[in-house]
């Protein structure tokens, strides 16, 4: 089972169309008030890229799934490339650098380390690394997500989209994350493999990186328990 809501853009972004986008993006620049470059790992089809432009940063980003680049690339000027982490094909220094969408998650355990290590390589002198990470409780049964109309390639507005999904964990930190997505008349399945790193081992691999690091929620008053962790890395 592969992860194929990779290729499917339109129903992602129908799946996160109530992501608070605007707020996790005014949430970084308040920790980099100063940022003129921004480097987003894990952009996905762009949404956060768009507000960091309408910000007057000028942002450079990195996905693994061509369908998604070719997304972003759709509607943002700014500079999108294929590929992810650990080995990033960005070159440069950032004054800001995000990984949302919980990317280190989707990392090997083997990984973590040179994963950090290449996010702190593109952070410059005075600058910010925001990355959130994913908790994953088990479930006894599947939960249930719905979104509203699918926008496709030509613009237009498909059916509505649903999904099934369940965490089965695999051993101590390894959760397997299968899924079931109906969009219009269509199905797929997507499957996919999370590493639940604790805190204290990403906060201290990235103390010994060099940086100050705080944990923090994206929103200042959360209405639910939050289900990731947001660090906030500082030269």
């Amino acid at each position: 089972m592969k992860q194929s809501l990779h290729d499917h853009p339109g129903v992602h972004d129908a799946l996160y169309a109530r992501k608070p986008y605007a707020e996790e993006v005014a949430f970084a620049l308040e920790r980099a008030p100063a940022a003129d470059r921004a480097l987003v790992v894990g952009c996905r089809t762009g949404e956060h890229v768009r507000r960091f432009e309408a910000a007057g940063v000028d942002a450079v980003s990195v996905d693994p799934s061509p369908a998604m680049v070719e997304r972003a690339r759709e509607r943002s000027d700014s500079t999108f490339h294929v590929g992810g982490l650990p080995g990033l094909s960005v070159d440069g220094e950032f004054d800001l650098v995000v990984a949302p969408f919980m990317t280190v998650n989707r990392l090997a355990a083997d990984e973590l380390e040179p994963a950090l290590a290449a996010l702190a390589d593109r952070v410059g002198e005075d600058g910010v690394l925001v990355l959130d990470t994913g908790e994953y409780p088990d479930m006894e049964s599947p939960t249930l997500r719905t979104a509203g109309g699918i926008e496709n390639d030509d613009g237009e507005i498909g059916g509505a989209c649903a999904l099934f999904e369940q965490f089965r964990r695999l051993d101590g930190r390894e959760v397997r994350a299968e899924s079931v997505v109906l969009h219009g008349e269509s199905w797929f399945v997507d499957g996919h493999e999370l590493v639940e790193f604790e805190n204290d081992e990403i906060g201290t691999r990235l103390a010994d990186l060099g940086f100050v690091v705080k944990r923090e929620d994206w929103l200042p008053d959360p209405t639910t328990p939050a289900e990731s962790s947001v660090f906030v890395a500082s030269r």
